[in-house]
């Protein structure tokens, strides 16, 4: 009997060994596939970077993502023409007559510049001036009196006829307008705001007005 009870603690003993030696491997085995995964980890970025190391950089701007595209010195638009666009006017209002619109500010105020192409002779310098002197409120003039009031301004696309209109009694809307007139088509590049502010982008107008070409 006491054979027999020593053979069985044995037996206890010997399942009790083999059981802690299971569960010892199993933890160990856990522990490696942790690492394992951990090692494929780091090795999976390693071979990133060099990827990224090893890339030609030749021709590549990695800075082309992360700042903001510069203010390019001319712009072109779908009747061929191009422009130096100073570079704190802002696009504006769009509009079908419109080849471009730009927002000119001065101060905490803004002008409203468009350029517009029109066929033809379009009625010629006076009667447009004319009727830019009925919007300000200016009575018409005859053609010898609208040509004292022109300046010519030079530019690679030709000679712009500009006009500065402004009436004392109506200081809210004044205008600036160029026109340039080719065989087949005239060119407009107008700006309307309160007197102030036209006084105030006049320079800027006609250096703009300077840079246009086709």
């Amino acid at each position: 009997l006491s054979l027999l009870n020593h053979g069985k603690v044995m037996k206890k003993s010997l399942s009790l060994i083999i059981g802690c030696a299971i569960l010892i491997g199993c933890t160990q085995k856990k522990e490696i596939n942790n690492y394992e995964v951990a090692k494929e980890q780091v090795a999976s970025q390693k071979e990133h970077n060099h990827d990224h190391e090893g890339h030609n950089h030749e021709g590549h701007d990695h800075t082309a993502h992360s700042k903001p595209a510069a203010s390019k010195p001319a712009a072109s638009n779908p009747a061929a023409f191009e422009w130096a666009q100073p570079s704190n006017w802002k696009e504006g209002k769009k509009s079908s007559m419109r080849l471009a619109s730009f927002n000119i500010p001065h101060g905490d105020k803004t002008a409203d510049c468009s350029i517009i192409k029109l066929t033809g002779q379009a009625g010629g310098v006076t009667a447009n001036i004319n009727r830019w002197r009925v919007q300000v409120g200016l009575p018409q003039e005859s053609d010898t009196v609208i040509k004292q009031h022109i300046k010519e301004v030079k530019s690679p696309m030709g000679t712009f006829q500009f006009v500065k209109l402004i009436n004392p009694e109506a200081p809210d809307n004044a205008i600036l307008a160029s026109m340039c007139f080719k065989d087949s088509f005239v060119l407009f590049v107008k700006a309307t705001a309160d007197s102030a502010t036209i006084n105030g982008v006049e320079n800027e107008f006609i250096d703009f007005c300077k840079t246009i070409k086709n």
